[in-house]
């Protein structure tokens, strides 16, 4: 027969893989929650960093007279046009798609990294894939060239938690100049087009572009509101 010691250790034991067993539930519940919350956090800096970029293209544009060939040249050209070259943060890297313009095909994604399609294209009309040519470096090495770059978009896609642009994946999410100049283009109510920069798009804004309703801060195309304020969006990486 047991001891009074030997029960006490039981009940021990048995408290502990109860309060083991609780916890292991609780965490299986807060799991999605807490994944959840972080997609969401990323799509909002995807959000934020994508307009940024169509921020620094316009800037570009608009001092040099031309879009740049690499994404490099926002930051390498003097005076620079954007505060620093930001990561994907769907993929975690600088490997962005951008947005060019092919001859007789209008714009289409490139790998920054290869200067590939992003999706395999029929090119010749003969049903099958066609690789680019392959697109040479600058000199002194880095990534090549291969604009005029029109905008960014992410090299990931997936169900989004946010809607942009009529859609929820943000694979489809494409940050250009032309939606900038789009947007400036639209006078306001004093007669004179507002500023749009990413600042103001893809946030809470006064005047939205076409394709949002007005005052209800969506950004352009009809994305979701947000609560976040004005102002840099923090950064999930810690990085400047």
């Amino acid at each position: 027969m047991p001891t009074g010691e030997a029960r006490q250790r039981g009940y021990t034991l048995a408290a502990l893989m109860m309060i083991v067993t609780v916890l292991g539930i609780g965490l299986a519940a807060v799991a999605p929650l807490w994944s959840a919350r972080i997609q969401r956090d990323r799509e909002e800096e995807l959000i934020s960093r994508g307009f940024q970029y169509a921020e620094a293209l316009r800037v570009f544009q608009k001092r040099f007279g031309r879009l740049p060939n690499r994404l490099e040249e926002l930051d390498e050209v003097e005076p620079r046009s954007i505060r620093r070259l930001w990561d994907d943060p769907m993929t975690g890297d600088e490997g962005w798609a951008v947005i060019v313009e092919m001859p007789g095909r209008g714009l289409l994604a490139l790998d920054s990294r290869t200067g590939q399609p992003l999706v395999p294209v029929d090119l010749d009309g003969d049903g099958q894939p066609d690789a680019l040519p392959p697109a040479q470096p600058p000199e002194g090495g880095g990534r090549p060239v291969v604009g005029p770059i029109h905008g960014v978009k992410s090299r990931a896609s997936g169900g989004a938690f946010h809607t942009l642009f009529d859609t929820d994946d943000y694979g489809d999410w494409e940050f250009t100049v032309e939606l900038l100049q789009n947007a400036v283009a639209k006078p306001g109510p004093t007669g004179f087009p507002p500023r749009a920069n990413a600042l103001t798009l893809g946030r809470p804004f006064r005047y939205p572009p076409p394709g949002a309703a007005p005052s209800d801060g969506r950004p352009p195309g009809g994305g979701r509101p947000t609560d976040r304020p004005p102002g840099p969006m923090p950064n999930p990486e810690g990085k400047e």
